[in-house]
């Protein structure tokens, strides 16, 4: 049964019920980001920007316990203690590259409490734009003013993912901003494209999916190299700051890596009891099952006179794949799925050329089912408000669970987009070559 074929009323009840739990959802947001408690997220960089500020290398400072010499003068005050800089509860450990990190430096020129409010505003604002960067990228007979931005808004909003990621204030949002920016700037603003996706790919747990298909698939030189070059200069930037060599600067990635590494998350490795949450064997695996079916893609692809550009929906169908190829075989939080948006694209993609071609009613029927369940799935609350009602034994069960069937949505979403890709880009008949 397609969207088509769902009974009016049923349509409008899924439409309304989007709607109703976005507000919901964009309530809690402000209600819980505006607070005290918000931003948390934001600490590890507003924390690394004191550092750069007074001309030290912040991932060297954090593993060697360095902290920010005080007074700190603010553009909003002082801090003369070290208390005021210093939340003992948390754990300033970058997660990013340097460049991200550099381009988020400004926000400590603030008191945290200022910074704060201020990035909050920044990520609302990405919330806001990132659906309507997504219908621009993947244009359907669905126009925006037809309300589908509204709907997709909505159901952006409701994703715990998003809530999460707005209210602790994590850069994933920006990310995936300046990812879905490249994507749109690709072809005609090739090098502002790469210098979005190579700030982007500072978080390279979520942008290097991006990098790989205008790499390896739509080869784009311009964008491509523009996002390495800035990856290569922030490293050499980091190693300036820092007085040290290269090798030093990359030291302290890889020992940042490898704090990171070990938590438990959505990566693949949540699925598997008694796995390290760290299993370069499972991620390499991964990548082999995925690589040999898009090695194939790419062969079938290099053979197509057309440019692959002209192919939206193979297009989305890609990015869609290689990011939750991303999603899987590093340490992931729930906030990175966001990324999942960019599968609503995909999917309304299909949806036009259902209309279009003949396809698979069954697979039809499958990626419905598939989107549906996933959206349910990626909606339901997960945060300290649902934890506080729930008996203590219960909350961690309950988040747990979560986290297990969002795992699944994104790995069984990767079986389903490799099979789309291989009817979207059938082999050549002989005829053909």
């Amino acid at each position: 049964m397609t969207t088509r074929q769902l009974p009016s009323s049923l349509k409008w009840l899924l439409l309304i019920s989007c709607l109703i739990w976005g507000v919901i959802s964009s309530i809690q947001i402000f209600r819980s980001g505006l607070s005290a408690a918000g931003g948390n997220d934001l600490y590890t960089y507003w924390y690394a920007g004191l550092h750069i500020r007074q001309g030290n290398d912040p991932y060297r400072a954090f593993l060697d316990g360095i902290e920010p010499a005080v007074p700190i003068k603010f553009l909003d005050g002082m801090a003369v203690d070290s208390d005021e800089v210093v939340r003992p509860e948390l754990q300033p450990a970058p997660g990013l590259t340097f460049p991200l990190i550099l381009l988020l430096a400004p926000f400590a020129w603030l008191s945290f409490p200022a910074a704060r409010i201020a990035w909050f505003g920044l990520l609302m604002a990405m919330n806001l734009l990132i659906p309507a960067l997504l219908l621009r990228v993947t244009p359907s007979s669905i126009k925006p003013g037809k309300g589908a931005y509204i709907i997709l808004l909505a159901v952006f909003m409701g994703f715990s993912s998003t809530r999460y990621a707005s209210i602790s204030g994590q850069p994933s949002i920006l990310v995936i901003a300046f990812m879905l920016l490249a994507w749109i700037l690709s072809k005609d603003r090739p090098t502002l494209a790469g210098l979005l996706l190579g700030f982007a790919l500072s978080k390279y747990s979520l942008a290097l999916g991006f990098w790989i298909y205008f790499t390896a698939f739509e080869w784009r030189p311009k964008l491509s190299l523009t996002a390495a070059s800035v990856q290569i200069l922030g490293l050499l930037g980091l190693a300036w700051l820092g007085d040290s060599s290269v090798l030093q600067a990359i030291d302290g990635y890889i020992q940042l890596f490898l704090h990171h590494a070990p938590m438990e998350g959505i990566q693949l490795t949540s699925l598997l009891p008694g796995v390290n949450a760290y299993s370069p064997t499972l991620a390499l695996g991964l990548t082999l099952a995925l690589g040999l079916p898009l090695l194939v893609i790419r062969r079938r692809i290099a053979n197509d006179s057309s440019d692959l550009e002209t192919h939206a929906l193979t297009r989305a169908v890609l990015l869609t794949l290689l990011s939750f190829w991303s999603l899987m075989v590093a340490y992931h939080r729930a906030y990175d799925l966001q990324i999942f948006i960019i599968a609503l694209g995909s999917i309304s993609l299909l949806r036009d050329r259902h209309q279009e071609k003949h396809s698979s009613k069954y697979f039809l029927e499958f990626v419905w089912a598939y989107t549906l369940l996933s959206l349910f799935i990626l909606s339901l609350p997960a945060g300290g408000l649902l934890r506080q009602w729930l008996p203590d034994a219960l909350g961690p069960l309950w988040i747990r669970a979560i986290l297990r069937a969002s795992t699944w949505a994104i790995l069984i979403g990767m079986g389903l987009f490799t099979g789309l890709l291989f009817s979207l880009i059938p082999p050549r008949s002989p005829q053909q070559t």
